[in-house]
């Protein structure tokens, strides 16, 4: 991958978005495109030449019908009165297209893929915004318990210990790169290849006030159900803003963070914006402080909002490090 480049501008090491998803599951999952199958998660997987299974080598293989990559996407906070259901933030990466991006590029290459999309939420919800536990109701978009849950069915039955696990990629924008890293952290036993950050902020994620209705208050939601359900997730999920030590560092926000079980970590950088002027200026460092398998993209032109968008010049050399990676 290449490093210390100006494009938009591109600076890196050689160490080494808003939507609803298309159709709903019961896993709040979905996926692919030519003869779609559907899993016991609910999302669809695309079916390519790679040969999977048992039966056709030794060793200890995945499934036959577990994918070979699956795509994690997280959409931020729906700025009114974009919102697909008032009162929701929505799955905008999947809707705009940018999701299908990276689908599609696995696709090209040759392997089966499985796409999951959540929201900026904790809960699922449905067409009223109704809050809903994972199981409940029928939910249109999908939060961050749906995300604990099929990390979970991943990790168990489509990584395990087996010699050709799933492999993950993971994208998320703005808020939604502050759920994407706490998924890293709760599961440091799922190891993720890639990990691809839009303009990540925690800025108004843990309290609204600060913006007001471009924010969250995910710190007090958080911490009720933590409460109720007895819950211990490994770290304090509800502080994002300087909550993590890095050596030689100040306290470095959750979503600039990147431990050591993730591969690679694309990191892309917006410009400041009249809807938005408050882009992520801090860059990703690993838990040592290092910045080893970490490349980031400063764009010069593109804000905010538009950085995740599908056509973006971003996206487009997010695209090409993925690919760039695959084909190394």
């Amino acid at each position: 991958m290449g490093g210390d480049e100006v494009a938009g501008e591109t600076v890196g090491t050689d160490s080494e978005g808003e939507s609803g998803t298309d159709s709903s599951t019961d896993s709040g999952t979905e996926t692919g495109t030519e003869d779609a199958e559907s899993t016991d998660a609910g999302s669809e997987t695309t079916e390519t030449d790679t040969e999977t299974g048992a039966e056709e080598s030794g060793g200890n293989l995945k499934p036959a019908d577990a994918p070979d990559w699956v795509v994690v996407t997280v959409s931020g906070h729906c700025i009114p009165p974009g919102c697909a259901v008032p009162g929701a933030n929505n799955e905008y990466l999947a809707d705009t297209g940018t999701a299908q991006r990276f689908v599609d590029l696995l696709e090209v290459w040759g392997y089966s893929v499985e796409r999951f999309s959540y929201s900026d939420e904790f809960y699922n919800r449905d067409n009223s915004a109704a809050v809903l536990q994972p199981g409940q109701g029928s939910p249109t978009i999908f939060g961050f318990l749906q995300m604990f849950e099929d990390l979970t069915m991943i990790r168990d039955e489509w990584v395990a210990d087996f010699d050709d696990p799933t492999r993950i990629l993971l994208v998320a924008h703005s808020h939604g790169v502050v759920w994407s890293h706490s998924a890293l952290m709760a599961f440091p036993d799922l190891p993720v290849e890639i990990v691809i950050d839009f303009d990540g902020k925690s800025l108004a994620w843990e309290d609204e006030d600060v913006l007001l209705e471009f924010g969250d208050t995910w710190q007090a939601v958080i911490a009720a159900y933590t409460q109720a359900e007895g819950i211990n997730w490994g770290f304090n999920l509800g502080a994002a803003e300087a909550s993590w030590p890095v050596p030689g560092l100040p306290q470095q926000d959750l979503e600039d963070v990147v431990p050591a079980w993730v591969g690679t970590n694309i990191e892309l950088q917006a410009t400041s914006g009249l809807i938005m002027p408050f882009p992520d200026n801090d860059d990703n460092h690993r838990l040592d402080g290092s910045t080893d398998g970490i490349v980031r993209f400063e764009s010069q032109s593109e804000d905010h909002v538009e950085i995740d968008n599908a056509d973006s010049e971003a996206v487009d050399w997010a695209i090409g490090q993925v690919a760039e990676l695959l084909g190394g």
